[in-house]
Order: structure tokens, then sequence, then C-alpha cells
């Protein structure tokens, strides 16, 4: 397993897994006929059950000492990732292999998850942006010509790691030499090949055709399903409302809303000021510019604009006094997000 997803995620605990794990055995492992777990195949027979946790506890364990031990001597996050190999007796069980979760994936979680990104080399407190600076990396290297040539030998030589480094950098100064980002695809493809793990496998080959075609254009994927949006409370509703809002154009803006949520009978005081949204939960209304009565899941409707406030007042399905233009003067400073972002250009 992962501790950390390349999807994003906040940090699993490397120390608590293990702990977990051991108490699985402690309390079930002598009655276990199977084992059914995620991403690995099923396990049948106390005994390769017993050994199967029992090792898996081991590795997390040992990821997380040895992590530890490392950082504490003052070694980097990179460093460590280098560094750190299971012991054979370990490595050589084909359930600890790196298939789905690797070995310097999850030290490097580990480290995120005691130490953040700092190194503590303040060379890295407030480096330039990736186009300024892979702009600098690549006049400073002789301009893109003299770096492609060099990453074409590094590629020849099978240092592909090495290559997409470089490589990115040229992309990054110029998005628009196809000539780089052709080469750069051929290096995230070869690296995709190599890839034990099936995750980074993903990664280099997504990224190698986004170089060679440009952004997938994907729809219909969103992690606001109905059924997700259904189970959030309502300060989810506004904290997931309060993430949407565009800065620039919520300048100057102040708005206050009393918004009643019937079905579960709470009343919050919803305020945009300093262009941020703020909200609170109240046992009764103040002022305000508008006071609303609606569901939630309504009130992400309107928000989302896939209805509008005066639309359900009218069906009977909300209630609203107050200056109802207040609404939609928050609706029109709400970004909108996709998931077709470009990754490895600019």
């Amino acid at each position: 397993h992962n501790l950390y997803t390349l999807r994003g995620a906040q940090v699993r605990d490397a120390e608590n897994w293990w702990k977990a794990l051991d108490e699985a055995i402690t309390r079930y492992g002598d009655k276990t006929d199977v084992v059914i777990a995620q991403h690995q195949w099923p396990k049948w027979g106390n005994k390769e059950i017993i050994s199967y946790l029992s090792n898996h506890r081991d590795a997390y364990k040992y990821l997380n000492d040895q992590s530890l031990r490392l950082m504490n001597k003052g070694y980097t996050m990179d460093e460590i990732a280098e560094t750190i190999k299971l012991p054979e007796a370990l490595s050589n069980d084909w359930a600890l292999r790196g298939y789905y979760g690797g070995i310097s994936h999850n030290v490097k979680a580990i480290y995120q998850r005691y130490l953040g990104w700092y190194d503590s080399n303040p060379a890295n407190l407030s480096p330039l942006p990736p186009e300024e600076s892979a702009k600098k990396y690549v006049e400073f290297m002789g301009g893109a010509n003299a770096v492609m040539k060099k990453a074409k030998e590094s590629y020849n030589k099978g240092d592909y790691r090495w290559a997409a480094e470089v490589m990115n950098k040229v992309v990054f100064a110029d998005p628009n030499n196809t000539e780089a980002k052709n080469l750069q695809a051929d290096i995230l493809e070869q690296l995709g090949y190599q890839a034990e793990n099936g995750t980074w496998r993903n990664e280099y080959l997504v990224g190698a055709y986004e170089l060679r075609n440009g952004t997938p254009k994907v729809s219909g994927i969103t992690s606001a399903s109905p059924d997700t949006l259904k189970a959030m409370t309502p300060s989810m509703v506004l904290d997931y409302i309060g993430i949407h809002i565009m800065s620039e154009k919520a300048d100057g803006k102040k708005i206050t809303i009393n918004w009643e949520e019937p079905n579960l009978k709470e009343k919050y005081l919803i305020t945009l000021e300093n262009n941020v949204l703020v909200y609170r939960k109240v046992n009764n209304f103040g002022s305000a510019d508008l006071n609303i009565t609606m569901s939630k899941e309504l009130l992400l409707g309107i928000t989302g604009n896939s209805t509008t406030l005066d639309k359900e007042v009218q069906a009977g399905n909300a209630k609203a006094t107050g200056n109802s233009a207040k609404l939609s003067e928050l609706v029109s400073i709400l970004d909108t997000f996709t998931p077709d972002f470009n990754v490895v250009t600019p």
C-alpha cells in the first residue's frame, strides 16, 4: 500500500499502520483462514496469513524507523529515498514488492509527515516558479539545442531519470518546442516501461501522452458526486463553497446571509468579507442582507449554477426574504474546477 497516494491525500501514518497489523495478528491471527486486502491477491491458510501480515507489519515499521533515523542524521527526503532498501528477508516476499506501493515513495511520505516540504537548505526556501526557473536553467546550460543534444546522449545511455529532469526544464522554458516535448515523452515512456510500481507507470505514460497529444480531454469525472454531496454536513457544504471563491473577483464585496437548513434544523450566519467566506452556527439570527431557508442540497445546486434562488422559491422548495441579489452576487464570484489541467507542461 501507499502511505501517500499520487492522486493526492493526507499522508498516512506508518506507525499506526504497523501497530494495526500487529493488533490484527494478536486478535485474529490464530483463527483466520483467509485475508482479502486491497491491491493484493487473497491469502489462504493460517500459516501463510500470519507470515503475510507479519512481514507487512515489519516492512512498515522498518521504513518508519529507518526514515526517522536518517532524518535525525540530517539526510534529506531524496537522499533517504535513495538509501533505504528493505532487508533481504522482506524484499524477497513478492507481496512486499513495489507493484503498487513503492519503498522510496513511502519513505518520502514519512519524511513529509514529520518534517514537511522544507529540507533545511535555505536555497530551497523560496525557489523561482517552474517556468521562470526553467528559462534561466536552459539559458545557463547553453540554450535548448545544447541541452537536448546532451539529453539525447543520456537517453541513449539509458540514464532516463537524469534526462527527464533536464528535459523538463526545456519543456517548461518553451512549451511550444515540439522536438523537446517528443524527446521528453520518449524518456518518460522508457521510465514507465521500467517501473515496477503500477501507479508510477501510469504517471509516466500519462505524462508522455500529454507531451505528444496535449492534455487528455475527460468529461463526467468529479469527486462531487450526488452521493458525496448528500452526505456532507452543512459546515462541509459551506467549506466546499468557500474554496470556490475567486479572490480577484471578491475584492471589496461584503455579503451577509442567514441560512436555515430545515431538515436538520440548523442555522448559520454566512459572511463574505476580506475576500473570504466565513460561517458560524448560531441559535438565533440577527440582521443580514438575505435570509434563506433551504436544504443543503439545494444550496449546493444554486451555488453550482444548476438552478436559481428565484426558481426554487417559486417552486416552493425554498424561502427567502431580503436582497436575493446578494446570493447571485456570491454565485458570480465562484470558480469552477475541471480535472483536465496540465501536468508535465506549463
